[in-house]
């Protein structure tokens, strides 16, 4: 099983559609998928199940009570082969209740490894911060793949989300943990978005994700219609783009 979080600290970036549209891919590609929304704005889990789905409990359920477990909350996507465990906006409120409780940074993994379904791969979608939300992901996975969009920034931040992930491979017992892969999103025909794509590449060299994901209006649409790219315009390029990275990161199994 592969365990991948979607992180980084900068906001904007494209990490939900890439959460979103990657955990569809490889359940289309025939992997069994489990996506966890870990961001309070519940942006996954509105693209996934759609904005009016009325949730018997959540990601802070399950995260705050121990009584619930994965199985009174995880539901069934619309697409075959992938489950979503989904968030709302009390999950904001778990990050004082994780500081403060025992076991708080890996309460997401010690619940998520008590799944007795074979999945293939986790993916777990981050807030754009690196508070205890984004902390109990990493703990609970052995991958970071890191969006990055092609501005100015690009790169303010991502030394941070790399001095977090040594600490918790260092203090909370995840020597696996790494950053996999980088993968340029919202790329746009600009000379801007050439210049920083080249030195994002010379920063990371081979964790570089070869696909580029174009940035794109279909993409816009699907999100403001709580579909993924591949269900609401399966022949536009950026659904095309995500294809590719999907196939990309099947590659690295």
């Amino acid at each position: 099983m592969r365990t991948i979080a979607i992180a980084n600290q900068k906001g904007g970036v494209g990490k939900t559609p890439v959460a979103v549209n990657l955990s569809v891919g490889l359940a289309m590609a025939g992997r069994l998928v489990r996506l966890v929304d870990m961001y309070p704005q519940a942006s996954a889990t509105d693209k996934i199940l759609g904005y009016d789905t009325e949730l018997k409990a959540s990601a802070y359920n399950l995260l705050t009570q121990n009584s619930v477990t994965l199985a009174d909350v995880v539901i069934p996507a619309s697409q075959e082969g992938l489950h979503i465990l989904p968030s709302d906006i009390e999950l904001s409120g778990a990050e004082v209740e994780l500081i403060s409780g025992i076991g708080g940074q890996t309460r997401l993994a010690t619940k998520l490894y008590k799944s007795r379904i074979p999945y293939d791969y986790i993916i777990i979608d981050t807030p754009p911060n690196l508070g205890m939300l984004t902390i109990n992901a990493l703990a609970a996975v052995d991958e970071v793949v890191v969006p990055v969009s092609p501005t100015s920034k690009a790169l303010k931040g991502i030394h941070l989300l790399e001095r977090t992930i040594e600490d918790v491979r260092n203090n909370l017992n995840r020597p696996q943990l790494h950053i996999s892969g980088v993968v340029c999103t919202r790329y746009g025909r600009t000379n801007v978005s050439k210049d920083i794509l080249e030195i994002v590449q010379t920063r990371f060299g081979d964790k570089m994700f070869t696909t580029v994901l174009r940035d794109s209006i279909k993409m816009e649409e699907a999100e403001s219609r709580s579909q993924s790219i591949f269900d609401y315009s399966a022949r536009s390029n950026v659904a095309q783009d995500f294809a590719d990275f999907v196939k990309e990161v099947i590659s690295r199994e």
